[in-house]
């Protein structure tokens, strides 16, 4: 959760249509993302910090989606593998290694199955977690012209249930049927609101409690055709704190600020970037 830091217009138009499922769609992703961090005691005394320079990260690449699965309470578990992705120009260990969402019709992400394999130095799927809600949004029920105001949760959970769960409080709106970015006629979304969430994150030695505040929004055109994601384009910043405490749970030893800033796209592969 923390980069460089010791861690893991018609009613159904938001819903998945059975034209689509049992197809495999691959979408290609850029992702922008800027760190600044700082470290500090518990009682606010600022330590030297190794990431105390900001820095940045670009990941393209592409995601493969098929179904995977179906489950008792009517909920569909995806097959998401990532494909040819680099960081900063540089191929990084993600190629092959797929993980599962679990969703009901209307998109929201339920669980990320097998997250822990993508996760951690080297793989950073720990850091892409806009990608999700671009891939599979929840998109309200809602007539041309107006908005809504609807939350949804991302569980962003390792099997041990470390990780975090992003809560997200956003205000829609629904356009009339316009243009696609690349062809066809499209709905378009758009979305903005506050992000929170709290996470847990364990080793041999520590542990670290987290604390996520910031704001999302973007934009999701869907195809009037099928509703299949036409682009899905996205901003999010938000601080996480990170209190640490020694595994035998004695008083806080550090704290870490970190602000995090991503912008980024997904689209159909082969469309206009």
């Amino acid at each position: 959760m923390l980069s460089g830091a010791q861690s893991p217009g018609c009613a159904h138009v938001g819903s998945r249509n059975d034209a689509t499922e049992g197809a495999t769609v691959s979408h290609h992703f850029d992702l922008w993302s800027r760190f600044e961090t700082r470290m500090f005691e518990p009682d606010g005394n600022e330590l030297p910090s190794p990431w105390a320079e900001p820095f940045q990260r670009h990941w393209a690449g592409t995601l493969e989606r098929a179904p995977a699965r179906s489950f008792r309470d009517g909920s569909l578990g995806d097959r998401v593998t990532f494909e040819g992705v680099a960081r900063n120009g540089e191929p990084i260990d993600l190629g092959g290694i797929s993980i599962e969402p679990r969703s009901f019709g209307n998109g929201e992400i339920l669980a990320l199955d097998a997250l822990e394999h993508a996760v951690g130095t080297g793989r950073d799927a720990d850091l892409m977690i806009p990608l999700w809600p671009a891939l599979s949004p929840r998109l309200p029920e809602i007539e041309p012209g107006e908005t809504t105001r609807q939350r949804s949760n991302l569980p962003f959970l390792l099997e041990d249930g470390q990780g975090m769960i992003v809560g997200l409080d956003l205000e829609w709106s629904l356009e009339e049927p316009q243009p696609c970015p690349d062809h066809g006629s499209c709905w378009h979304f758009g979305y903005r609101g506050p992000a929170t969430g709290r996470g847990l994150d364990r080793g041999p030695d520590y542990t670290a409690h987290y604390r996520l505040t910031g704001q999302a929004s973007g934009d999701v055109w869907v195809r009037t055709e099928d509703i299949a994601i036409a682009r899905s384009t996205f901003t999010w910043e938000f601080d996480v704190k990170a209190t640490t405490s020694l595994a035998d749970g004695s008083s806080p030893t550090t704290v870490v600020l970190q602000h995090q800033h991503h912008r980024g796209y997904l689209a159909p592969e082969g469309s206009s970037p």
